[in-house]
């Protein structure tokens, strides 16, 4: 049975909310559910607070994954992926992108 549906991208199954009981591993789907809730309040706040950003699962592993030494680099890649994570999010809406007003939440 569906629990949350954000109408995007997030669904959250009812089975995946028992991932939630004492000693168990959380599933990403009920984390990117609290994200979704958290970013779809952050659109009423007030014009004169900053906006925070909270990114889903979907924008993780391949920053984890990256084994590149020389830290410049790695710098350089994890912002490339960050951004085409953050497109996706986003659905390459320039406004939406500029994020002025934004703090990003890790």
């Amino acid at each position: 049975e569906v629990v949350f549906n954000d109408d995007e991208r997030t669904i959250l199954f009812g089975m995946n909310i028992q991932s939630l009981a004492p000693g168990l591993e959380i599933d990403t789907s009920v984390i990117d559910a609290y994200v979704s809730m958290l970013n779809y309040e952050e659109k009423f706040k007030m014009s004169n607070m900053t906006r925070h950003f909270f990114y889903t699962s979907m924008m993780v592993p391949r920053i984890l994954k990256d084994k590149t030494k020389d830290i410049d680099k790695k710098i350089d890649a994890h912002y490339d992926r960050f951004h085409e994570m953050l497109s996706i999010q986003m659905e390459n809406d320039v406004e939406k992108m500029q994020m002025d007003d934004v703090e990003l939440v890790y």
